[in-house]
């Protein structure tokens, strides 16, 4: 009897001390970078190709996720704890309903919005249509599926991460005009191949490319609506 409760024990103790490793292992490890947070992938791409790795970016919402219904885990609004700074998109719904939330965790992180100085579309006609579960009062909140917007949120990326690294301003700065002339030189790409089309329509299932169709003066028709 002394001998088995002994053997359980020592395998007690074992257990104990597996399990202690294992969650060292797989505890987040803290790069030493600023902690960014960001809603949507496509942020991810601006702040990388402005910062490089001088930051670390997390991205709220996995890739397949829906922006109207996705809920946060307990483990990413725990990281946000670490943040130093959540640049918002503007308009999805998963911002709209969490961002309160998301502040809560960490009410030192500051919070930029980089839909700032866009010119948002409102309206439920076809180039602008208003989508319930997906929209805030008629806004499509798409914005950076068009490359005159992606120059607005690589300006207010660049701007906010000046603030975060005051010290790297000049590698920042050199990222950030190169890319600008990437998507001006994209524009005018599109511009060319699409100006003998103005006016014209296009199909597409879910109105994702409002903003687009405004740049290049063309309608969009939309087969999905409010889900």
């Amino acid at each position: 009897m002394k001998r088995t409760s002994l053997m359980m024990i020592v395998l007690a103790g074992l257990v104990s001390i597996l399990i202690l490793m294992i969650s060292c292992n797989s505890a987040p490890k803290d790069t030493g970078k600023p902690l960014i947070g960001v809603s949507i992938l496509p942020q991810q791409y601006f702040i990388d190709r402005i910062a490089g790795n001088l930051v670390e970016v997390f991205v709220m919402i996995p890739p397949g996720a829906s922006p109207a219904t996705y809920e946060p885990t307990i483990g990413q609004l725990g990281k946000l704890s670490r943040a130093s700074s959540y640049m918002r998109i503007g308009f999805v719904e998963f911002e709209l309903s969490w961002m309160g939330k998301i502040k809560s965790t960490n009410p030192d992180m500051k919070i930029s919005d980089l839909s700032r100085e866009i010119e948002i579309i409102k309206g439920s006609n076809e180039e602008a249509p208003e989508h319930a579960g997906h929209a805030h009062e008629g806004i499509d909140p798409h914005i950076w599926m068009s490359l005159v917007n992606a120059k607005v949120i690589a300006t207010n990326t660049f701007e906010e991460l000046i603030l975060l690294l005051p010290e790297e301003r000049d590698f920042l700065r050199a990222n950030f005009e190169g890319f600008l002339a990437e998507l001006d030189s994209l524009h005018v790409q599109f511009s060319t191949m699409l100006s003998p089309h103005q006016s014209r329509g296009f199909l597409i299932y879910h109105p994702a490319l409002t903003y687009f169709a405004r740049d290049y003066q063309l309608k969009q028709y939309h087969l999905e609506l409010g889900g």
